[in-house]
């Protein structure tokens, strides 16, 4: 697969598209968020809108990643 970064700017989040080895599209979003990179690509075809999140700020805003 491979990753391009947009340069559309939504509410924080950020536009890409993901292409498979076989030229399939997937339209996407990502955000950092502290320690966080959140991205969320879907077969729905352009335009997908970029994500709403359901409390703000989210809580990973603030969170710290564990190693277990």
């Amino acid at each position: 697969m491979e990753v391009t970064l947009g340069s559309g700017l939504i509410d924080g989040w950020r536009e890409l598209t993901v292409t498979t080895d076989t030229e399939r599209v997937f339209p996407g979003w990502w955000q950092r968020f502290g320690d966080f990179v959140l991205t969320i690509a879907a077969d729905a075809g352009p335009p997908l809108s970029p994500p709403s999140a359901l409390f703000k700020p989210p809580g990973l805003a603030s969170g710290s990643p564990s190693h277990t």
